[in-house]
């Protein structure tokens, strides 16, 4: 029997293909057959469902954090928003740990919101439809585990034997769909794997002059003759090391090098990438495409550990009170520090580490200064908007109560005018016009009860947490003090700063620009 659903009340819809749909359909058919069963469904209540009110994750991912369409879809629910929401079935809500099931379940439960799959309706309201859901949400992380289980088995065994599992290639390569059975291997790209050679060569010395070039020196010279990697505009040292260390250029091909770990960081699980001490290194079926011999990549392998760069020692002190604070506007890299050298460079300076940057140096003295003064007039507007936030949480204290009399005279009188319809005082049209009128002004009472009652919690600023922070900058901030202590300053307030500086020159020393992003 069909349940009754209000078809005057608003529904929303939560599209996401899973594991168990075929694979042979893309994730934009998958979600397009499901819209058209639920709407079909939601047609047969009488309802409509508006189109921003249909969510769609195109992203993949375990956890709700990973997904920003349910995010979305839940905090509408838990504003009590729809009457219900429609889905291919209760798992695509929640595949996630016991803490996703529960922040999934609570936000339906309490906000009384139904949900409507093709089989059944759930009710939030119904003892029964409550442990049904939750169970069902528990039975498909189980699910989901098992499944991860047996894909990744599957893809270590491919790896085992030689096939590319990856979606991407790295650079210097493609993939190429094998014959008569499942999976892929990797073949050269042409332009690419020419690059990749050309690395290699120059870094040890395979060329005409027989002079080995470092990484940032290659780097300088792809960017310099014009070759550039797959996805972004030029080399960087980073970019140049991964071709360098990376086995599958001499036909092997690794798993597990660089597992993805989870971490519990300030309230939220995170997840990071390891470099892992075991991990599988499998002869690839691209070994006879290789683009460098073992020998070589050993010998680099060899160059890059006797090359690693050296562990300050304890003994050295911090120089640069900035250090790790100053990115880049234009590349995205740290800002380092440039010792005076006492002749063209009386002070230091920061610079961008990257030779192609646009962005001009600066004396690092200057921009310390800038950021002490933003931080400073920042403490200012602080306690100015402090004092305004204490004078209107101090009117609140009077408004409210006020308020509150005046909904309680207000409900009262709209007792005393049943009490008259009752005794013939007055005519039904009367009490009618007399009960809208009440009714009116109660509604609008209450609403602005609502406001400030909601306003309370903005009131309650992390201002005043902010303002004493930012005292003990200036208080300690000293010259006397030592650059590790400014730096660590600096840090507790600071999540990082944007440089941006477009002129060089003498008339130009301090026209540069911050972007102070605070940690507080």
């Amino acid at each position: 029997m069909k349940e009754n659903l209000d078809y005057t009340k608003n529904y929303g819809m939560y599209l996401r293909k899973s594991r168990k749909d075929l694979s042979c359909y893309t994730i934009e058919e998958v979600l397009k057959r499901h819209k058209e069963q639920l709407l079909a469904l939601a047609t047969n209540y009488h309802i409509e469902i508006s189109p921003e009110n249909i969510f769609e994750e195109i992203v993949s991912g375990e956890t709700l954090e990973e997904r920003p369409m349910i995010k979305k879809l839940l905090n509408e629910v838990e504003n009590g928003k729809y009457a219900g929401i429609f889905v291919m079935e209760i798992e695509r809500l929640a595949r996630g740990d016991t803490i996703d099931q529960g922040i999934v379940a609570r936000a339906f439960r309490y906000s009384n919101t139904k949900i409507i799959t093709l089989l059944k309706v759930y009710d939030p309201k119904d003892e029964y439809d409550e442990e049904y859901f939750e169970f069902g949400l528990f039975m498909s992380r189980r699910e989901y585990k098992t499944i991860n289980r047996r894909l990744q088995l599957g893809r270590r065994k491919s790896v085992e034997e030689g096939k590319w599992v990856n979606s991407t290639p790295p650079f210097g390569w493609k993939r190429k769909k094998l014959d008569k059975e499942k999976g892929y291997i990797l073949v050269r790209e042409k332009q690419e794997a020419a690059i990749v050679r050309l690395i290699y060569d120059l870094y040890l010395g395979n060329i005409e002059s027989k002079t080995p070039y470092g990484i940032g020196k290659i780097a300088q010279y792809l960017n310099k003759i014009g070759l550039s990697p797959r996805e972004k505009n030029e080399w960087s040292y980073s970019s140049v090391r991964v071709i360098l260390t990376n086995p599958v250029h001499y036909g092997k091909i690794v798993w597990g090098r660089r597992p993805s770990v989870k971490q519990f960081e300030k309230g939220e699980v995170k997840k990071t990438h390891k470099l892992a001490e075991k991990f599988l290194l499998a002869d690839g079926r691209h070994q006879k495409y290789a683009i460098v011999s073992e020998e070589e990549f050993m010998k680099v392998q060899q160059k890059l550990k006797e090359n690693r760069p050296k562990k300050l020692s304890e003994k050295v002190k911090l120089q640069n009170p900035l250090a790790g604070l100053i990115y880049c506007s234009e590349c995205g890299s740290k800002l380092l520090r440039k010792k005076a050298d006492g002749k063209k460079r009386k002070e230091d300076t920061l610079f961008c580490p990257q030779s192609n940057c646009t962005n001009k140096e600066s004396i690092l003295s200057l921009v310390e200064n800038r950021i002490l003064q933003s931080l400073t007039q920042l403490l200012k507007e602080y306690q100015i908007l402090n004092v305004f936030f204490d004078e209107a949480k101090e009117k609140k204290k009077n408004l409210l109560p006020y308020l509150e009399n005046e909904i309680i005279k207000k409900k009262k009188q709209l007792d005393k005018s049943c009490q008259f319809l009752e005794e013939g005082i007055y005519s039904k049209d009367l009490f009618q016009e007399r009960k809208k009128k009440l009714i009116i002004e109660i509604e609008k009472l209450q609403q602005e009860k609502q406001n400030f009652e909601q306003a309370n919690t903005n009131f309650s600023t992390p201002y005043q947490e902010k303002i004493p922070r930012l005292n003990n900058l200036s208080n300690f901030y000293q010259e006397n003090i030592s650059v590790e202590q400014k730096n660590l300053l600096l840090h507790s307030l600071i999540d990082k700063v944007i440089y941006q500086k477009i002129k060089g020159g003498k008339n130009d020393k301090d026209n540069f620009h911050l972007t102070i992003y605070l940690k507080i």
